[in-house]
């Protein structure tokens, strides 16, 4: 039998998943709230100083949007995206790592639904660049309790400003 290094052990593919919480913010859409999703993905950790840098590239479909209530019209958004997150990973101990880096969201579908009569022309955005920071409370057997905040660098809704905000909560499992 063959024993790994300990450089080797430390890394390996993941799964993650568990509930969004996203609006939109700072444009000129007024009466915005937020909407409850969800998200999923895989990963590959992979350790660049032992025992305490990572580095995380990550696939995983995120469901996000917002709602508006203009006039006693009130909209639900929806926008799915396909998302690549480049994070470094930073293990204070243990049991608590930091993450960090860049976040690459493609449009792969979006809908609204308005309660009340009324026509929209809004034009959702097919790219979403963001920053994502977060922390993981890592446990026995792989397991992970993982929270994130992502927040955009352009805006989703064409001629708004409006930029997504997300907080992810969720698990994950190291294989």
């Amino acid at each position: 039998m063959v024993a790994l290094s300990n450089n080797v052990a430390a890394q390996g593919f993941g799964i993650r998943g568990g509930a969004n919480f996203s609006t939109v913010t700072g444009g000129d859409i007024p009466d915005v709230g937020p909407i409850t999703s969800y998200y999923a993905g895989v990963y590959y950790q992979m350790s660049l100083i032992k025992d305490f840098l990572y580095l995380q590239p990550e696939l995983q479909y995120s469901s996000q949007g917002f709602t508006t209530d203009t006039g006693g019209i009130k909209t639900d958004y929806k926008i799915d995206y396909l998302t690549v997150p480049i994070l470094a990973k930073i293990y204070v101990v243990k049991i608590l790592s930091f993450e960090a880096g860049p976040q690459f969201g493609f449009n792969v579908s979006d809908t609204y639904d308005a309660v009340a009569s009324g026509s929209s022309s809004d034009t959702v955005e097919s790219f979403d660049p963001a920053l994502a920071a977060g922390f993981n409370i890592n446990l026995p057997f792989g397991l992970s309790l993982d929270f994130r905040y992502i927040y955009s660098f352009s805006e989703v809704i064409a001629n708004t400003d409006e930029k997504n905000q997300v907080i992810q909560a969720g698990l994950g499992f190291k294989f």
